[in-house]
């Protein structure tokens, strides 16, 4: 699997890259063998625009390294299908996964692109079928498509979103499965996508069901709310180029980097691992 950088305005070409992989980081990467947080998800991981993402705050909180691996756009399919990546992962003393939206993944309806996991390639069948008057070949992005399907058809939506919550599921376990662990589920809530919002909040179509459902496999479960001045609506203390305006208004600010690594921290010393008290992971 190869990666690409965002053609967005303002996207950062950060050249570091995974071996085995073209994945572009934010920044190199630890030491494998050596003591270090992998932290995995998307945008709000990856801290487009931010100085000081809650990765960098989060090593200086527990000293020691902790590998940005957040994706621009990506969901769960980025990182299961990558076996480089899950083998770094598997190797840190400890692992963050982001709760990503269920709308981000390849299922029984429609297959993503598998670096921009957004990016919406074609439809089943069987979800042709369901939504016989709908033009598929007008989609280039996957919320807009569901956007689209939802305002056709209302009574038939919820048939598409239970396939998205079973998917996301499946795939969730698969991921947690391939970790030793410690194992930490990183939820940010309460913001709204954009333009898409009448699907819902962050992370799209997941619900608490879902995630107490996964929860068994991971050691803790951190819930952020990033409502009010956290959301990602609030640019606050980012670094934006020129042309990069609006997609900053979509970026996690300064605050909400700040209290993601806190509550991260928390629960990490409380794992165990960090180095801040005398003790190695």
């Amino acid at each position: 699997m190869s990666f690409e950088p965002s053609d967005l305005p303002g996207e950062e070409t950060f050249g570091h890259v995974l071996p085995g992989t073209a994945l572009r980081l934010r920044a190199p990467l630890p030491d494998p063998d050596a003591p270090h947080v992998a932290v995995i998800g998307g945008a709000e991981v990856r801290g487009r625009f931010a100085p000081e993402p809650f990765c960098d705050r989060l090593a200086g909180r527990l000293r020691m390294p902790v590998a940005n691996l957040g994706v621009q756009n990506a969901g769960l399919d980025v990182f299961v299908q990558d076996e480089a990546v899950l083998d770094h992962v598997a190797r840190a003393s400890a692992s963050v996964v982001q709760v990503m939206g269920a709308h981000l993944l390849s299922n029984r309806f429609y297959t993503v692109h598998p670096r921009r996991n957004d990016r919406f390639l074609r439809h089943s069948k069987v979800l042709g079928n369901l939504y016989g008057d709908i033009d598929f070949t007008e989609f280039a992005f996957v919320r807009h498509m569901l956007l689209d399907l939802s305002r056709a058809a209302p009574g038939k939506f919820p048939l598409v979103i239970r396939e998205l919550e079973a998917a996301w599921v499946a795939r969730m376990r698969l991921m947690l499965h391939r970790l030793p662990g410690p194992r930490v589920l990183l939820w940010t809530t309460g913001y709204a996508p954009g333009s898409c919002a009448d699907l819902g909040t962050e992370p799209l179509f997941v619900t608490r069901a879902m995630v107490d459902r996964v929860a068994q496999m991971a050691d803790a479960v951190v819930e952020v709310d990033l409502s009010g001045r956290y959301g990602r609506d609030d640019p606050l203390g980012l670094d934006v180029p020129p042309g990069g305006e609006a997609a900053a208004e979509e970026m996690l600010g300064a605050a909400g980097h700040a209290l993601v690594a806190a509550r991260l921290g928390e629960a990490l010393e409380g794992l165990g691992v960090g180095m801040r008290t005398g003790r190695a992971a």
